[in-house]
């Protein structure tokens, strides 16, 4: 079980990183992805900030 779902973890972190490029302009569509996905908001946010930093 805790295999199971650390692949599945990883597979949605990559799924996100793909997000991130895919809605670089819609911020909001990522912000609510990271309120419904709390074990990894600290990444997530660190992603978004990192796409704001690239977008200046």
């Amino acid at each position: 079980m805790g295999r199971d779902r650390q692949i599945y973890n990883i597979e949605h972190f990559n799924l996100l990183k793909k997000l991130r490029y895919q809605f670089v302009n819609s911020k909001s569509r990522i912000e609510i992805l990271l309120i419904k996905t709390r074990n990894f908001n600290i990444i997530f946010r660190k992603i978004l900030r990192d796409c704001e930093e690239e977008s200046n």
